[in-house]
């Protein structure tokens, strides 16, 4: 469990909260990218957490191992244009044009309250990989 300061306490449990949410994808080893952050874009997440063993559930407390997904639904305009068309492979104007979309690049996810100094207060949720882009 992650302890909240003071200051996200009170922002949480005010009448009038904001909360954000932060998905950052390193696609190509720098923050530069600007798809970096896309957590303005986010509409929907998924997370799916299961553990998953070969021994009956009376063991499972000693073995295993828990395995993590986050499907994220991204929406939006960047650049005038639909997100989604930056993710299309032949599209001259996409970020990923020349580079192209790679796989297999960290992605992280946290979601946040505003403090009423205008600053937020992050609580990782998701570390893995982007598997796929649809």
């Amino acid at each position: 469990m992650f302890e909240a300061s003071a200051a996200a306490a009170a922002a949480i449990e005010s009448g009038h909260r904001v909360f954000r949410r932060r998905l950052l994808v390193d696609w190509e080893g720098s923050p530069d990218h600007p798809l970096f952050d896309l957590g303005a874009y986010v509409t929907e997440v998924d997370r799916d957490h299961a553990l998953t063993a070969t021994v009956p559930d009376e063991v499972q407390l000693v073995e295993g191992y828990a395995a993590g997904k986050l499907t994220a639904t991204l929406a939006g305009e960047f650049e005038g244009h639909s997100l989604a068309d930056q993710f299309a492979p032949y599209n001259r104007s996409s970020v990923f044009y020349e580079s192209g979309l790679s796989l297999g690049v960290p992605v992280a996810y946290s979601v946040g309250v505003v403090l009423d100094d205008g600053t937020v207060e992050w609580w990782p949720q998701f570390a893995g990989i982007v598997r796929t882009v649809d």
